[in-house]
């Protein structure tokens, strides 16, 4: 019985496919953040290739430009192609929308400039340089107000 769900399932699934080559970016929570390109597209799924090593039943967000985020499952693998499977199924006006739109940043460095994403760790500032951020900031915004006072009361 569970032979013949799964082919009726395949069979659907197969039957809306719309080929597409559209860039995307894939954020799996074990993996990280990669660039994708999704080369088929469904109301309930998508195959992307990517450079990544993702395990069948993944939870993920793919970000799709024209369609925005959108919540998937790892269904299967076939190399570095991954067919996901949408948590929420998408409407026919949303496949119309998908790849409309370039994207704004590209995480590979042959497709725009690379930038730096990461900030510096307060937490391995010594405490002598976080308190004199922190008195400099106050004696500033104390400096400022009185400031102002002056220059308006007086």
């Amino acid at each position: 019985m569970a032979i013949v769900a799964h082919l009726l399932l395949d069979e659907a699934f197969r039957a809306d496919r719309e080929a597409r080559d559209i860039d995307a970016t894939v954020r799996s929570g074990s993996s990280g953040t990669y660039d994708a390109l999704v080369r088929n597209l469904s109301v309930s799924g998508c195959l992307v290739e990517v450079q990544a090593d993702l395990v069948e039943g993944d939870r993920l967000s793919i970000g799709v430009n024209g369609l925005g985020i959108v919540r998937a499952i790892v269904a299967r693998r076939e190399g570095m192609a991954y067919g996901l499977s949408f948590l929420n199924e998408l409407s026919a006006a949303e496949i119309v929308e998908a790849g409309r739109y370039d994207t704004v940043v590209s995480l590979r460095p042959d497709r725009g400039p690379a930038f730096e994403t990461t900030m510096p760790d307060p937490a391995r500032w010594s405490r002598r340089r976080r308190v004199s951020i922190i008195a400099g900031t106050a004696v500033m915004g104390w400096v400022g107000i009185l400031a102002l006072v002056r220059v308006t009361f007086f």
